[in-house]
């Protein structure tokens, strides 16, 4: 779930929005039929953690920084014939070094991939 009273982070609403559509698309697309999708945030060392979590057959260890890559796609994608270009992870990837955080993918104790975006906090205003 979503924590209550989140430390603030500074986004480009845009970005944000599609980052996140990517991720969960991400998830309904390797998450397994009938899977489910769980959409966490919480504050994790000086930013907040965005997780987008599935219950799919996780992502092999070899595969965890590949996916992020432009045009990558997995071995299990392209023999199932799953439609789609390899983009939207590394479009995800790009949002978060724009922002100056970080995106990993691992895989949950219980099964199931986890992709975390880690975006810094924003620095508080001044004051006058």
């Amino acid at each position: 779930g979503i924590e209550p009273d989140l430390p603030r982070v500074r986004i480009d609403r845009t970005g944000f929005t599609e980052t996140i559509s990517n991720l969960v698309q991400n998830a309904l697309t390797h998450g397994g039929d009938g899977g489910q999708v769980v959409i966490a945030a919480r504050p994790e060392e000086g930013g907040v953690a965005f997780e987008v979590r599935d219950s799919g057959p996780g992502v092999p260890q070899k595969d965890r920084e590949k996916i992020f890559q432009r045009f990558h796609r997995a071995r299990a994608t392209t023999e199932s014939k799953i439609p789609g270009f390899g983009l939207g992870l590394s479009i995800a990837r790009q949002f978060a070094e724009d922002h100056e955080g970080r995106i990993s993918a691992d895989n949950a104790p219980s099964g199931g991939a986890v992709l975390t975006l880690w975006l810094p906090t924003a620095p508080l205003p001044e004051a006058a």
